[in-house]
């Protein structure tokens, strides 16, 4: 099985929907995620913060488009 490759913005969406979401078992049987996965990038999105992770992206997105 091939491992799949998340973006940031992604995982961000995932954790934002999963909060508003009545159970954290349905989004994750949506996008098919391990509970370990999902609670993994919701550490990290907690430790850097969003605002960390949007200008990353950011940062990125300027690397590609120059």
């Amino acid at each position: 099985m091939q491992k799949r490759i998340w973006k940031k913005e992604v995982h961000i969406a995932i954790i934002r929907e999963a909060e508003n979401a009545p159970t954290i078992a349905e989004v994750l049987r949506k996008y098919n995620i391990a509970q370990s996965i999902y609670y993994k990038w919701r550490r990290q999105f907690e430790a850097y913060g969003e605002a960390h992770l949007i200008i990353n992206i950011t940062e990125q997105i300027q690397k590609l488009e120059g």
